[in-house]
């Protein structure tokens, strides 16, 4: 399970740390994608993310097509270096709104990536009595 919230600088070859904890768990390569709910990217194992492909490709190819372009136009096989970095290529930066620093927050089978600033301003407006709500409507 994927856990935690760590803050790393973005340096300035576009690289950023992946806590070890994380590396442990997605495996020596793995993908990320901008999200498509959110303005952040996302981090699945290679078998997670063989799992979520089958998920998009069981939509109809009417709905499909850009869905396909705006996911795989910018998605990445990262592999971390020695140092546990990974590269973020200009568009996923871009998309996500990283400057210098990016937040890396687990959330059980995958893993988010975030700029700081949203990051935290989204936590600010973050509602504990709503997720309460949420949990009890589903017998949790």
């Amino acid at each position: 399970m994927l856990s935690g919230e760590y803050r790393h600088a973005v340096d300035a070859k576009n690289r950023l740390f992946i806590p070890a904890k994380h590396r442990d768990q997605l495996g020596e390569s793995f993908i990320v994608i901008k999200s498509y709910s959110d303005r952040c990217l996302l981090v699945y194992s290679t078998e997670e993310w063989e799992k979520v492909k089958e998920k998009f490709e069981s939509i109809p190819m009417t709905s499909n097509r850009r869905l396909n372009r705006f996911l795989y136009s910018s998605a990445i096989d990262a592999q971390p270096d020695s140092q546990g970095r990974i590269l973020l290529t200009p568009a996923l930066k871009e998309y996500a709104q990283i400057d210098r620093n990016a937040v890396v927050v687990g959330c059980g089978s995958y893993a988010e990536i975030w700029s700081d600033k949203i990051y935290d301003a989204g936590i600010d407006e973050q509602d504990p009595d709503e997720f309460i709500e949420i949990l009890k409507s589903f017998g949790l």
